[in-house]
């Protein structure tokens, strides 16, 4: 059963950026490979400057909406062994967001 904090029409899919995956291995010298951060989709060939609350994207045959940035939460940090992640990440600007789903 999911958290009550996590989840629901607004977050159904949680992304990350390969982006991020590069910066946190060069910049802190981690070695964290897709999916490390809890995501359910890794997207490559876009920062998150180039991300915008209501974009439309199509993974496969369904259509989904950006609907938010991610918060992470001090479990994530726990999972990542770093203390400051849920600060990191935000004063890098590299949460990553949610998607809801418009069609499938």
């Amino acid at each position: 059963m999911a958290q009550p904090y996590h989840g629901g029409p607004d977050a159904a899919i949680c992304v990350h950026l390969m982006d991020h995956y590069a910066f946190w291995n060069t910049r802190f010298r981690m070695e964290l490979k897709p999916g490390s951060v809890g995501e359910n989709v890794t997207l490559g060939n876009i920062t998150e400057d180039q991300i915008f609350v209501g974009d439309q994207i199509r993974l496969g045959t369904a259509l989904v909406q950006v609907s938010g940035p991610r918060v992470p939460c001090a479990n994530l940090a726990r999972r990542i062994g770093r203390p400051d992640w849920v600060k990191l990440t935000i004063q890098e600007n590299r949460t990553g967001f949610y998607l809801r789903g418009l069609e499938s």
